[in-house]
């Protein structure tokens, strides 16, 4: 099975997946503007924009009637925004061969004609707020917000999506109006469809739609670099009853559409494993979370975050530590081929996808510009050999750059210096954790002890 390709009158690229056994259309409008476009001063721009012009009603379509369209259709209307890039979905049965031009229209009027009152973005506004307060106040996302504050400051560049409450608050009808004439521009968007009917027939109804969003001619704004600077950060919240901790790791770009899935299995087997080993060994915390968050020159940098009683904080980096050095005993090779053979069985059956492909489709498109191919994807999971796997897990930790701490004994917390101390120490397994706090709780770093 393989996306076709082709391109609308306006400039907009379409990738087009036929999936005769489709229970829903789907489209996803991928425009190439996200948060490092936003104007100094206006941060969160852009995320509001993405909630405005799909709650906020067009010059054809109320508010509510956009919503009740497509789900009296038996579909939904999601988006998101990135640092680069701002996604809009829409899917609607196929039960009804109308709902494809339904949609499809319903995503033309949302980017070529939204009305943006001000009474009702400044509802979406408070909207947004609360969003901040909640992802603030989330143990696991909050210290990664709290340390994106901190790199913004320090390398003057927006590193938040959702954007300060000062900034969100200072956003106008008219600054969303004009950002989206000037940067929503249909020669730089990328329309990933999915269909039971033919291209021929999905791109008559697609030129009769969105080819209607105007192609501005405009070339492609240089986007913020953002720059990974050390960072131990620690914030004191004696509300909280965990330390929370977050590490960042220095992103390795991978090369081949083989590295993507080898760090795939790696990010998979990291976090499941970490989590049982330290859970079982050590009792030391409730969970841990792995993952993207930010993007470095366009590359997602990659964050672990974990929780703990404050008196067991060292324990946890502890277990990072002897997880790093007895990954081997820890995700043993039938482990790691379990799931190799999981992913390849997986994609060797698209039919099974239905309404999922479309975001693989997007994913493996927008990074490699290759067309999705099931037979070559299985052909390389069957070929990722248990340590290549196992390395890229390794290669992560040993890239650690960044460390944020909140909770109500921060400080118990080892520092940074002393995580990446713990890391390179010796090339064998961890024999005993010694390995505790540089802060006064025992041993630091330097008086581990390991079978070389």
């Amino acid at each position: 099975m393989k996306a076709q390709k082709a391109e609308l009158s306006n400039g907009i690229e379409v990738i087009y997946l036929q999936v005769p056994e489709a229970q829903k259309y789907a489209l996803h409008l991928s425009v190439p503007v996200g948060s490092f476009h936003d104007p100094i001063g206006k941060e969160g721009l852009s995320h509001i924009l993405e909630h405005t012009v799909l709650f906020c009603g067009t010059e054809t379509i109320g508010e509510t009637d956009l919503s009740n369209q497509v789900r009296a259709a038996g579909g939904e209307v999601n988006a998101y925004t990135s640092t680069d890039e701002t996604v809009f979905q829409f899917d609607a049965s196929v039960l009804n061969s109308d709902n494809f031009y339904m949609i499809a229209n319903a995503l033309r009027s949302c980017i070529s004609e939204p009305l943006l009152p001000t009474d009702r973005v400044d509802i979406e506004k408070k909207v947004i707020v609360n969003e901040r307060a909640n992802d603030i106040d989330d143990l696991q996302r909050g210290p990664r917000i709290k340390l994106c504050e901190k790199m913004q400051a320090v390398n003057g560049s927006p590193v938040d999506n959702i954007g300060q409450v000062k900034t969100i608050l200072s956003i106008t009808s008219e600054d969303l109006k004009n950002f989206i004439k000037e940067k929503y521009d249909a020669g730089q968007m990328t329309l990933y469809a999915l269909g039971p009917q033919s291209i021929e027939e999905a791109r008559t109804v697609l030129e009769q739609t969105v080819s209607q969003i105007p192609n501005l001619g405009i070339k492609e704004d240089k986007r913020h670099a953002i720059t990974c600077s050390d960072q131990d950060v620690r914030v004191l919240r004696p509300d909280l009853l965990q330390n929370a901790i977050t590490l960042m790791f220095d992103p390795q770009e991978p090369r081949t559409l083989r590295d993507v899935f080898i760090e795939w299995q790696a990010s998979n087997c990291f976090e499941l494993s970490f989590v049982e080993s330290a859970r079982r060994e050590f009792g030391c915390f409730y969970g841990a979370n792995y993952g993207n968050w930010l993007t470095d020159h366009c590359v997602g940098i990659k964050t672990l975050s974990a929780r703990s009683v404050p008196e067991d904080s060292g324990l946890v980096v502890d277990a990072l530590v002897k997880f790093y050095h007895n990954m081997e005993t820890i995700i043993p090779d039938q482990v790691i081929q379990g799931t190799l053979d999981a992913s390849a069985h997986f994609y060797s059956n698209p039919s099974r996808f239905d309404e999922g492909i479309i975001s693989l489709v997007q994913f493996q498109y927008g990074n490699f510009r290759s067309l999705f191919d099931s037979e070559r994807i299985v052909k390389i999971y069957k070929s990722i050999e248990p340590d290549e796997v196992r390395q890229a897990a390794k290669n992560i930790l040993e890239n650690i750059k960044g460390m944020h701490v909140q909770g109500p004994k921060p400080d118990d917390v080892p520092k940074l210096e002393d995580v990446r101390t713990g890391i390179a120490a010796g090339k064998g397994p961890v024999s005993a954790v010694e390995l505790k706090s540089s802060s006064g709780r025992g041993n630091n770093w330097g008086g581990a002890t390991c079978d070389l």
